[in-house]
């Protein structure tokens, strides 16, 4: 296809200019290499005209020094907006320069908070977006963790936030901004850098602005209330307490984004086609600069017709128009649709099947950190030997009170605990990273789902 060639050919463009980078004078690996490139990179991140997204900051991006912009406006990624609070600098709920929203159909659980993801491409030289490969499982336990894959010099950014309607005006408390930037290696590799920036009032000028982030930390000044975006109607509201959400620092991005199964470094998790198999809709709307044909339209349909897939083709598809749904390609159930017992789009062993994928199978996977033979895949026979059914002491007990699914106690659990509860319950919660509080809601259906099993599901007997 055409559109490959030209990927293969800019993208071998980029990968030169991070390369010369490299091999600038003096660059050597050594002490000074590293000065050198510090240097550079923090003169590309400061003198950039705001003409366009910083791409020389970003192809300097990790190379060599797994480092970024000290401020995440150096990138130059967002518009400015005034609507709520002072974004000059940036709102990152507003992709700007050719970037774009995207949403998933099944969400990791980060204690309440919703996310703002977008995706930034490279271009050609006549200004044209290089696009992403399609990839698709197609039921392929093989292929499960398959993303798209996307050219050197891709941005994926993903914004944290605590949205407020209880006073009938909205607001949205932004927390942090986490960058994924593929940029090419001295040898010849390609490589995902992971960065987190954190958001920040300045207390005299009032600009928000967001600061990269070196060491975690956590995030005290939390209070929720909104309806939950997937349309089942419930109400969400709360408030950090002592312990507060978590924010990590770049050297955890690989605790979950590193995987054998995945390319290098902290790669992608959620851009595979089953997950963006579904209409575009932001998770908390009222801030975003979302363009109004790509809201209710199939995400994978949209990308394919801009020019942003190559390997595939909106004739090669069957896409419902009126649900927006492509039946043709595998879709992971959203968890948070109530089940009604008649329509199969809320199958309950659907939905819990698409939490595990969503919260766990990043790591419970063949090629991930967790190779122990009790994989969450959604798409694996769920009477597979691997699968969480079936194995050796396994960490789903069909029928039985869920309080004997080691799945559900870990994930029942809180990440830390106020001194005068159980101390060991905190040390085995699942996720690992990523969450302080019980998502009850999570909890409360993969209950269902448990007890509601057959005990004989995958034996017989």
């Amino acid at each position: 296809m055409n559109t490959v060639q030209t990927n293969l050919h800019a993208g071998a463009r980029y990968v030169l200019f991070a390369l010369l980078v490299i091999m600038l004078p003096g660059c050597s690996g050594n002490g000074s290499s590293a000065d050198s490139l510090a240097t550079e990179l923090a003169a590309a991140c400061e003198g950039h005209d705001e003409a366009g997204i910083n791409r020389e900051a970003i192809a300097l991006t990790g190379v060599g020094l797994r480092k970024g912009c000290e401020a995440l406006h150096h990138y130059n990624l967002f518009e400015p907006a005034m609507e709520d609070g002072d974004f000059s600098l940036g709102d990152p709920r507003r992709p700007a320069h050719g970037g774009f929203p995207f949403a998933l159909n099944a969400r990791l659980f980060s204690d309440y908070t919703l996310k703002h993801r977008a995706v930034f491409l490279p271009e050609d030289d006549e200004g044209n977006p290089l696009p992403a490969t399609f990839r698709s499982a197609d039921g392929d336990v093989s292929k499960a963790q398959d993303n798209f894959l996307f050219p050197v010099g891709t941005v994926i950014a993903k914004t944290f936030t605590y949205p407020d309607t209880s006073s009938g005006t909205p607001t949205e408390r932004i927390i942090e901004t986490r960058l994924l930037i593929k940029h090419a290696n001295h040898d010849d590799g390609e490589f995902w850098e992971g960065l987190p920036y954190i958001w920040s009032q300045d207390p005299q000028s009032g600009v928000w602005q967001a600061s990269l982030q070196r060491i975690g930390g956590k995030f005290h000044d939390g209070d929720w209330h909104y309806e939950e975006p997937f349309g089942s109607g419930e109400v969400f509201s709360g408030q950090s307490d002592e312990f507060g959400y978590t924010i990590p620092d770049a050297r955890q991005c690989s605790n979950c984004h590193a995987n054998r199964d995945q390319e290098p470094g902290s790669a992608p998790i959620g851009l595979k086609a089953r997950m963006l198999n579904r209409p575009y809709a932001s998770e908390f709307g009222e801030f975003t600069n979302d363009p109004a044909e790509l809201v209710g339209s199939n995400q994978i349909d949209y990308w394919a017709g801009q020019g942003w897939l190559a390997e595939v083709e909106p004739q090669a598809y069957n896409l419902d128009h009126e649900t927006q749904v492509i039946t043709d390609i595998a879709r992971i159930q959203p968890y948070t649709i109530p089940a009604d017992g008649n329509n199969p789009e809320t199958d309950l062993t659907a939905r819990a099947r698409g939490y595990l994928m969503a919260n766990c199978a990043h790591c419970h996977n063949p090629g991930g950190r967790r190779v122990n033979n009790r994989y969450m895949d959604d798409i694996r026979d769920i009477c597979d030997p691997n699968f969480v059914i079936n194995v050796l002491s396994p960490p789903v007990k069909p029928g039985q009170p869920a309080e004997n699914s080691p799945v559900f106690t870990r994930m029942a659990r809180r990440a830390q605990v106020p001194e005068d509860e159980e101390p060991a319950f905190a040390e085995s919660a699942m996720p690992q990273i990523g969450r302080q509080l019980i998502h009850t809601q999570g909890r409360d259906m993969l209950r269902e789902w448990i007890e509601g099993l057959d005990p004989t599901i995958c034996h017989g007997e």
